[in-house]
């Protein structure tokens, strides 16, 4: 359900001003689908394999399997634009949202059980102010705040105190990741001559992180903290960035960043370049091409992490860490081809070609010594592939069908033989099809379909983690983890439909909609995990299909005053 309130009136003196208040919420607590009900029963499934080979097991069994979940949404964002005239202008924005996923194991009374839920909060706030200082020239200036925060309410998780171990939630609430950020920029964009145009600006950003994560099952405190990865608050960065533009060979954008990590005392340049064109033909048709590349380095490390919890509700949570003085930030090569045809007849043919390399990208290291000083490690990525699709627009018809081919590989330290391998995110062949429709006025269709093939990593994150490095004779015979592109999972397939109306109100609008997702209820594989065929000691063990999730239809209702 959302709602939004907009208004625009003119100022006394010069200008005008305009306002917008947005909500959003869920109603997923009230009008539980049956249907996702039971398939969050079966995520929850305790693996016993699993607790089994790493000790971690709690005894729930079944118990925990059906235990209430929660999925709760919502945010609210708002802003006001002050324009003054004279190329005068302030803005200011605000955000913040809550987001509630899991079970509350602890609830049920079943001591000892551990919970699976997670609390998100997001809050950010910007205050711009932008001034023509000439006809030639503007500045932009803009102070910003952020704040990340994720939350386990109860114990049992993979985590441990931190500096204020404390939350809203109550006493047993965990920190499980907290990161804050403020900054200033500043930037000059000038025009000094025809057909050229340049950008100068530095930005200066302090983010502090509060975080205390255990990243191994057979660790007694936390690994991942702000003491291992040393991390630091401070960040300096300027740019600059310059534009050419030709009638006969386009426009060329050269650009290049520095920035600065005192706590390293380490300077790292970003240079980028871009060349784009486009030609209009004798018989009207056009055609543009755009070629880019450059080098980019992440200065907030994300990072994924697989729960070895014997029953997780998700396959996987992401924690953010700051810069830090152990390891040097992630960085990545990218370059791509992009090419449009356009039709006058409103026919439009695309394709993009592009190639990643990442030489440095930091994460989790599975298979350290217990006694590592530092749970990090870097790994190195590679993507290749393409894509082609071919557009058609019509009066009242909008239909997009599109394929990609790609190749994406990963090579780990100390990990699969540091060979290179499909990455498991290695989507290699997917087909598109989107059609949007405007039947009748007021009325408006869409019609989603996306397949993928080939994906690998059929097992479940947590047991390539945490199963993987352990000694041979630790897992059952014959059952390898070492080859993870051959543990291939069948085609993905989806069909999302939904159907809209908007429509006018006293004194604003609104917008209704239905929206069925997975519409031919196919059964997706996610996953698999290891199961005993019964209860019996000594249980044949066999794969499970972890399912995406069903069918679900999904009401919206959008209120705009």
């Amino acid at each position: 359900m959302n709602g939004r309130v907009t208004h625009a009136r003119p100022m006394r003196s010069s200008g005008n001003m305009a306002f917008l208040l947005g909500l959003r919420t869920a109603q997923f607590n009230r009008f539980k689908p049956s249907a996702l009900l039971d398939r969050f029963a079966e995520w929850s499934a305790p693996d016993i394999f699993l607790a089994s080979v790493l000790g971690t097991g709690t005894g729930a069994d079944d118990a925990v399997q059906g235990a209430a979940v929660d999925f709760d949404v919502f945010d609210a964002h708002g802003a006001v634009v002050l324009n003054f005239g004279s190329g005068r202008e302030l803005a200011v924005s605000g955000y913040f949202g809550r987001n509630e996923f899991g079970s509350r194991f602890f609830e049920s009374g079943m001591a000892g059980v551990t919970a699976d839920e997670y609390v998100w909060r997001n809050a950010a706030g910007r205050v711009r102010f932008d001034w023509s200082v000439t006809d030639r020239s503007r500045l932009k200036t803009s102070i910003w705040s952020g704040r990340y925060r994720m939350d386990q309410p109860f114990s049992g998780s993979p985590v441990g105190p931190v500096s204020q171990p404390e939350s809203t939630l109550g006493p047993t609430a965990t920190v499980f990741n907290e990161i804050s950020r403020f900054g200033l920029r500043t930037e000059l964009v000038q025009i000094p001559a025809a057909r050229v145009s340049r950008t100068l600006g530095l930005e200066i950003v302090r983010i502090d992180g509060d975080f205390a994560v255990r990243t191994l099952p057979d660790l007694g405190t936390p690994d991942l903290t702000p003491e291992t990865v040393g991390a630091g608050p401070w960040r300096i960065t300027g740019f600059a960035d310059r534009t050419w533009t030709t009638s006969r060979w386009g426009s060329i954008r050269s650009g290049l960043r520095i920035t600065s990590v005192p706590v390293t005392g380490a300077v790292y340049a970003e240079p980028r370049l871009s060349w784009e064109r486009e030609v209009r033909l004798a018989s009207g048709d056009r055609f543009a091409y755009r070629l880019s590349g450059g080098l980019y380095r992440e200065f907030v490390t994300q990072l994924d992490i697989a729960p070895y919890t014997e029953s997780a509700l998700l396959p996987g949570f992401r924690v953010w860490v700051p810069p830090g003085s152990n390891i040097s930030p992630s960085r990545a090569w990218h370059s791509a081809l992009d090419a449009t045809f356009r039709r006058r007849n409103g026919v439009q043919f695309a394709a993009r070609a592009w190639h990643k390399y990442s030489p440095h990208v930091v994460g989790i290291d599975y298979a350290r010594p217990a006694d590592s000083d530092s749970p990090l490690s870097a790994s190195r990525h590679r993507s290749t592939g393409g894509r082609v699709s071919v557009a058609a627009d019509r009066r009242t018809v909008r239909a997009e069908l599109g394929a990609s081919l790609q190749s994406a590989r990963i090579s780990h330290p100390n990990r699969f033989g540091s060979r290179w391998l499909a990455a498991p995110w290695n989507a290699p062949r997917t087909v598109d099809l989107s059609v949007d429709a405007r039947p009748a006025a007021g009325w408006s269709a869409r019609l989603l379909f996306a397949a993928s093939a080939g994906r690998a990593w059929g097992w479940r994150p947590s047991y390539y983690a945490y199963l993987e490095p352990l000694p041979e004779g630790a897992l059952p015979s014959g059952f390898l983890l070492s080859t993870p592109e051959n543990d291939r999972l069948p085609v993905h397939a989806r069909v999302d439909a939904g159907l809209f109306k908007t429509g006018r109100l006293p004194h604003g609008q609104y917008s209704a909609g239905i929206t069925v997702l997975n519409v031919m209820d196919r059964r997706n594989v996610m996953d698999r995990m290891l199961a005993p065929e019964s209860a019996e000691p000594g249980s044949i063990l066999r794969p499970v299909d972890r399912l995406a999730t069903p069918r679900l239809f999904l009401v919206s209702l959008t209120l705009s005053l």
